[in-house]
């Protein structure tokens, strides 16, 4: 029977996607394997309804939100090995077969059913999702990254099978993720909350492929037993009798060789993906240039977007573009070629600042970029970015901070919110609160002092030049003067400017020295004449 149905799918890779046959190959590979989905009885445990709190996270800019987090979770799954994590991003259509469409559709009906008495939001979501899966086709997004290690046993679990409870074990405490949550940022842009996972690693000498599917709807009533509840959460997985928990489908029999990775690596897919309209490339691109510029300048990331390739040559053409987020090109550009830069070093850690302040356009912000070269938060709020500083809207300035080793980093990450977007002191439970503030304080007044210092310096460096203009360009009137040399009638004036406006001075021109004498009448009234 194995080999009928290797048969089946060798068959099924031979014709196009919308092929009757193809489709009639597929589920009969199903049949045949015992793929189907898997939803667990509540046993009479908790039920949940649509919303999901760790979705919440991830609702505002959603696309964003999931590019962001699954490249985050690659960078940490860098395999050492290699130099640079490489990640494609594309969008393809499945046949609504390759994912058990028809015994999907049971359960998203009774979640229907749940969520009309009680969710009319959640309701209209399922009526779409039954739009969606009963066609033939459906849109995917698929984000699949190489020269990472793979999904080795505790990484698949924590991804597909555990709920906040990260496995980090492998990044030397400087994962950029902390909470387990930000994998759920995916199912925010499915119409069908639904992602698959795939991936292939090196097991001692054997090559491993495995798929799974996941897909979250609210606790229902069993489609084949109604007086019988099931979790929200299900698995398009191989069923088995001697095991608690759904399996994985492995190698050839993976459906579709759009889930089968060509190398090591993970691949994400979001299932039923909402469409982003033409400038869906151009927003990608603009998002991965904001949060990941130190990533790709410094050669540890590459990300090709469907058939444009995001990498430390193309980074300046992206912000080019005319991205909204204009501050992140003054970041990359101070990290690139920095003015100055300085080690703090002090009692929460060791940190390096980068600084510019050579264009009068720089956005008076500072950056902070985590260890895997992503930025957290550039925000002006103190409570959401605890190194800004604030000196004037008249000096301008763009400065990126970075720690340095990995115990500093892992003190920030204690501090960063499940969505990873700010630094908060608050969430530092480990410290007494008043001494993080005064470590924190410690961090920030070293870098106001070294900013200050070079604006002060720059100034007393202008001041100087313009003092010797003073000398080479003398004022009008006097001997041997450039100005004996000007036709008659023309006149010359000098100001000397300071870079500060408080302390600017102003040489008035025909000054002098003169005498004169004058008579006039008891009412007041005279005349005179003077020379000056």
């Amino acid at each position: 029977m194995y080999l009928v149905v290797k048969m089946f799918l060798r068959f099924s890779e031979l014709l196009p996607s919308k092929h009757i046959l193809y489709t009639l190959c597929i589920q009969f590979t199903y049949i045949m394997c015992g793929m189907e989905w898997i939803f667990a009885p509540t046993n009479y445990g908790v039920q949940y309804g649509f919303n999901d709190p760790s979705e919440e996270h991830f609702k505002t800019n959603p696309l964003e939100n999931a590019i962001r987090e699954t490249i985050q979770n690659s960078l940490d799954a860098k395999d050492q090995r290699k130099e640079i994590v490489k990640i494609d991003i594309g969008r393809y259509e499945i046949n609504s077969s390759d994912i058990n469409s028809k015994e999907l559709s049971q359960h998203i009906k009774k979640s229907l059913e749940v969520e009309e008495k009680r969710n009319k939001k959640a309701a209209n979501f399922y009526k779409k999702s039954l739009e969606v899966i009963n066609n033939n086709e459906i849109s995917i997004l698929a984000i699949t990254d190489s020269n990472t290690t793979g999904l080795v046993d505790n990484h698949w679990d924590s991804l597909v099978y555990n709920e906040g409870t990260p496995d980090k074990s492998n990044t030397s405490g400087t994962a950029g993720g902390s909470f387990g949550i930000g994998k759920n940022a995916a199912y925010a842009i499915s119409s069908l909350r639904m992602v698959c996972y795939s991936t292939r690693y090196q097991k001692k000498s054997n090559r491993v492929d495995k798929f799974i599917a996941r897909c979250r709807l609210s606790s229902h009533p069993n489609p084949k037993n109604p007086s019988e509840w099931l979790q929200n959460i299900g698995f398009g997985a191989i069923k088995e009798k001697d095991t608690s928990r759904p399996m994985p489908i492995m190698g050839k029999d993976i459906p579709n060789k759009i889930f089968r990775l060509k190398q090591k690596g993970t691949g994400i897919f979001v299932i039923g993906f909402k469409h982003e309209g033409k400038d869906f490339v151009k927003k990608v691109r603009a998002y991965i240039a904001y949060h990941f510029f130190t990533a790709i300048h410094e050669k540890k990331l590459e990300v090709t977007v469907e058939s444009y390739t995001i990498n430390h040559q193309t980074l300046d053409d992206i912000f080019e573009e005319g991205d909204p987020r204009k501050a992140s090109r003054h970041y990359y550009h101070t990290l690139r070629d920095p003015e100055q830069k300085t080690h703090i070093k002090k009692r929460l850690g060791n940190f390096e600042l980068f600084l510019c302040t050579n264009d009068d356009k720089l956005p008076n912000k500072i950056a902070y970029v985590n260890r895997r070269g992503m930025m957290i938060t550039d925000d002006i709020a103190l409570k959401k970015n605890p190194f800004r500083v604030n000196l004037g809207s008249w000096v301008k300035y763009s400065a990126v901070l970075r720690s340095t080793d990995d115990k500093t980093a892992t003190r920030i990450l204690e501090m960063e919110p499940p969505d990873h977007r700010s630094i908060e002191r608050s969430r530092c439970t480990n410290t007494n609160p008043e001494d993080i503030k005064s470590q924190i304080v410690e961090v920030q007044s070293a870098i106001e002092d070294f900013i200050k210092s070079i604006i002060d310096e720059k100034n007393s460096k202008e001041e100087q030049v313009l003092d010797e203009l003073q000398n080479i360009l003398s004022i009008p009137g006097k001997k041997g003067s450039r100005e004996m040399e000007m036709e008659q009638g023309e006149k010359f004036e000098f100001r000397k400017i300071s870079a500060s406006p408080r302390n600017s001075t102003h040489m008035k021109k025909g000054e002098g020295t003169g005498t004169g004498t004058g008579t006039g009448t008891g009412t007041g009234t005279g005349t005179g004449t003077g020379t000056g």
